[in-house]
């Protein structure tokens, strides 16, 4: 092929999205009329890249239109009309060339992109971009020409929002900050009646209390509760900001706020640690699961297992379901938890844990689950009467321990002094009453030490074997 001198040849590939996120059903290329006369399209085609032939079709000076992989979810995405190539053909997420040519053969433009040689940007491989060219004068054979697109369509997919600027200039000018507004976590978790978080894909600042665990070996998945007791779920995939997650921090989230499988949740931008040893509010306890008991902390009494089969130690987690003899739960035991691994809890016990929620179809308004953090979240009930808090319930787990311990009672406790087998005081707190805490043993050496809590009118010691 020839490249056409005419006036045609002021056609230009402008942007292209190769690979969006999710499937690839949002993929497209634009072309401008960068001349100063109008153009009739008719019998032009792609003959590299993808197939598709222009019908008759007049595109303006100053112009843009866009062919997509699938026109009809591409309009339904953007409200931008567009045509639609051979059914069944994808751009190549790694690297090819894209040819336009004229109805005489000659050829309007060529772009050979790379989804990983220097100078094309990466980004834009799933992550989210479309290529952009910068300069519409420029050669854009040259990949040192296009950018990632930084700006924000307000389409997302799985999570992930699609910057480009289909059917508009191009914009390379990078970004400005995000803006997080200050918002209570009540007033960002709200959903409609199909269970669809109402705040959805909203920037924001939350702050509040960690409770549990992180449930992921990367990244991060746990949950805060703020002062007004109103929680949310922080869910991360990879990405831990430099935290990490201790039950009673006090920390700031800066994101943007989600929604997965019903779930509602901020994925963080940015992970602030404020304080730590906040006291945690007492579990709440209810006789069912929905959507006032996400992202709480929530207990069950008097359940047992429907079938202990269900106990199956595997994978990444397990579901288990138990019974007041009126209701059924469904329990979620993830693997990052010190319950996975144990045996089946038998009998009947009391079950505290976080509220949460899987439920994959709309209206997402099943699926609620509780997640217990630790051991000590299922208590067996005895057969037979216990004393009225003869002591505090004083208990301490695990012990041995190695960096961290976790002490709880029955009665709340306000100070917390550790002593060393000497009898000299090597942590010393005071706090507002609290039933359970987590407590940091780094910096002391191995050894037996002794825990000594209380309040105002009780006082208890529990010994505590600190292991290398």
């Amino acid at each position: 092929y020839a490249f056409a001198t005419t006036p045609e040849s002021n056609i230009v590939i402008t942007e292209f999205m190769y690979n969006n996120p999710g499937a690839d059903d949002l993929e497209f290329i634009e072309l401008y009329n960068a001349g100063d006369v109008p153009l009739q399209l008719q019998g032009y085609r792609f003959s590299t890249g993808i197939t598709f032939t222009f019908p008759e079709y007049t595109l303006p000076v100053n112009g843009y239109v866009i062919i997509a992989i699938d026109s009809a979810r591409f309009q339904q995405a953007f409200n931008i009309p567009a045509f639609q190539w051979t059914t069944g053909q994808q751009l190549n997420n790694t690297g090819e060339l894209i040819t336009l040519l004229d109805a005489a053969n000659g050829v309007l433009d060529s772009v050979r992109y790379s989804a990983t040689a220097a100078p094309w940007p990466t980004s834009a491989n799933g992550g989210g971009p479309s290529v952009q060219l910068c300069n519409l004068a420029a050669d854009n054979s040259n990949g040192a020409n296009w950018a990632a697109s930084t700006v924000g369509s307000g389409v997302f997919v799985s999570g992930i929002e699609i910057l480009a600027t289909p059917g508009a200039a191009n914009n390379c000018a990078p970004p400005p900050p995000p803006n997080y507004p200050i918002y209570p976590i009540g007033l960002v978790t709200t959903v409609n009646s199909l269970g669809v978080t109402d705040s959805l894909n909203v920037r924001c600042q939350l702050q509040g209390t960690v409770y549990g665990i992180n449930q992921r070996s990367t990244g991060l998945q746990f949950t805060i509760i703020d002062e007004e007791n109103d929680g949310v779920a922080v869910f991360s995939a990879t990405n831990t900001f430099g935290y990490e997650v201790e039950e009673g921090n006090e920390i700031i989230i800066q994101g943007r706020m989600t929604q997965f499988n019903g779930l509602t949740q901020i994925l963080p931008d940015t992970v602030i640690l404020v304080s730590q040893f906040r006291p945690l509010v007492p579990a709440t306890i209810v006789t069912q699961l929905d959507e006032s008991t996400e992202s709480q902390l929530v207990k069950l009494e008097g359940v047992s297992l429907v079938n202990p089969d269900q106990w199956t130690n595997s994978g990444t987690g397990f579901n288990v379901d138990v019974t007041n003899g009126t209701a059924t739960y469904q329990v979620r035991i993830v693997a990052a938890s010190n319950v996975f691994g144990q045996p089946a809890p038998t009998g009947t016990f009391n079950l505290t844990g976080i509220g949460g929620q899987f439920d994959n179809t709309s209206p997402f308004t099943e699926g609620y689950q509780i997640f217990p953090r630790y051991q000590q979240d299922i208590q067996l009930i005895s057969a037979s009467r216990e004393p009225e808090f003869p002591d505090f319930g004083l208990s301490v787990f695990p012990n041995p321990a190695r960096e961290t311990t976790r002490l709880t009672s029955k009665i709340p406790f306000s100070y917390l002094r550790i002593t060393d087998n000497a009898g000299t005081i090597v942590r010393d707190y005071q706090f507002a009453p609290v039933l359970e805490l987590n407590i940091p043993l780094q910096g002391l050496t191995s050894g037996v030490y002794h825990i000594h809590t209380g309040n105002n009118r009780h006082q208890q010691t529990v010994r505590l074997l600190l292991v290398p």
